[in-house]
């Protein structure tokens, strides 16, 4: 009888230490976050993922989840769509089937390529396409589609007065670009505002003075920018020094540090649509500009914002949903639907895209500044 009571003893200490071990073991989550870190255009990327890893940092230390830890694995996809498609593979072989990317809406096919053929849930910060808006898949961003960008860009060169205008936009990007363009071409009638031609240029390799030349044939009030940060600093530069008087205006693709740091005056009164205001005051913001500044050096711009959100956005599915698997994050995702930002909350509809108003933002002395629109 005793040697039965020690055996039952024995069996539930042993329970009991597996229970223990069972709720104090520590699960791994591995995600991809797949970007361009170098070469052309990987400041987005970069300020993407200083973001992310500082939201990642805050997660892993404040142990949010207990017992989960996430673990990531980082892609560059070099901006080079082929390599970008490849990676699909990559990330099946090393047991990923939840990545924070991609970053640029030329990945668009990309994207569309790796769920195809793998089941895999991406979560962009900024992809902002319109042709991967309304469709039931895999895809999920935090950003708004480039099509709002159009109606708020027309809206400020109406308020402005300036009627004739004319688009420069980059080829080399063109699931962004050009269909932003036809966009602002097809809307413009509704603002009253005439756009007198659109310029599609491959901003590696252009003629400077050809492009300056058809400008001055139609003698534009405004100018509008649908390129990179770098590029529209560049052209900003080339036709200030041509003494090109028109208005500058630019998509969001534009707005990074490298437009202020490269462009220098050239860039100052330039006018963008931006999500965010670098002088907001809620304490939400400021605790992550004081995090980021202290971890980066420097103070936060839009798509370190971006990277922030997208994986806070995960963040929020895995407490909602106390899962891991992709499909329940996707699943809570979708019907959580309102979710907090760091300076206002935005909405992501049964397709999978993000819906935020857009500011009009300028630049005054080195510095992003939301106006109002009255305002220059």
């Amino acid at each position: 009888m005793k040697n039965y009571k020690v055996i039952i003893i024995a069996i539930l200490l042993i329970l009991s230490l597996s229970i223990y071990l069972y709720s104090n073991y520590e699960k791994t989550l591995n995600i991809g976050f797949a970007s361009t870190l170098s070469g052309n255009w990987s400041q987005i990327g970069i300020d993407t993922r200083n973001g992310f890893l500082l939201r990642l940092k805050e997660f892993n230390e404040n142990n949010e989840i207990p017992g989960l830890k996430i673990n990531p694995i980082f892609f560059d996809d070099k901006n080079d769509k082929e390599h970008a498609s490849s990676l699909g593979k990559t990330f099946v072989e090393e047991n990923i089937d939840i990545v924070i990317g991609f970053t640029l809406s030329q990945m668009k096919d990309s994207v569309e390529k790796i769920m195809s053929e793998n089941d895999i849930l991406f979560i962009s910060p900024t992809m902002s396409t319109y042709e991967l808006t309304g469709k039931k898949d895999n895809f999920i961003r935090v950003v708004s589609d480039s099509m709002l960008q159009g109606d708020a860009i027309l809206a400020f060169i109406k308020d402005d007065n300036y009627s004739n205008t004319i688009i420069i936009y980059d080829i080399n990007n063109s699931g962004y670009s050009i269909p932003l363009t036809g966009y602002i071409l097809e809307k413009s009638d509704k603002y009253n505002i005439s756009i007198l031609k659109s310029i599609g240029i491959d901003t590696t390799n252009y003629n400077s003075q050809d492009l300056i030349s058809s400008i001055n044939e139609s003698n534009p009030k405004s100018l509008i920018f649908i390129a990179n940060a770098i590029d529209v600093a560049k052209l900003s530069q080339i036709l200030k020094l041509n003494d090109i008087q028109a208005a500058f205006y630019s998509s969001t693709w534009g707005m990074t540090s490298d437009l202020i740091e490269i462009g220098g005056k050239t860039i100052e009164g330039t006018l963008m649509p931006g999500f965010f205001d670098y002088s907001n005051k809620s304490d939400k913001y400021i605790s992550f500009s004081e995090s980021f500044e202290k971890e980066f050096g420097h103070k936060p711009i839009t798509h370190n914002i971006y990277g922030y959100e997208a994986l806070d956005v995960l963040i929020t599915a895995l407490k909602y949903s106390k899962s891991t698997n992709k499909n329940d994050i996707k699943e809570a995702i979708l019907d959580i639907s309102h979710f907090q930002g760091l300076q206002s909350n935005f909405i992501i509809d049964e397709y999978g895209d993000a819906k935020r108003p857009y500011g009009k933002f300028t630049i005054k002395n080195g510095k992003y500044i939301r106006i109002d629109n009255n305002e220059k």
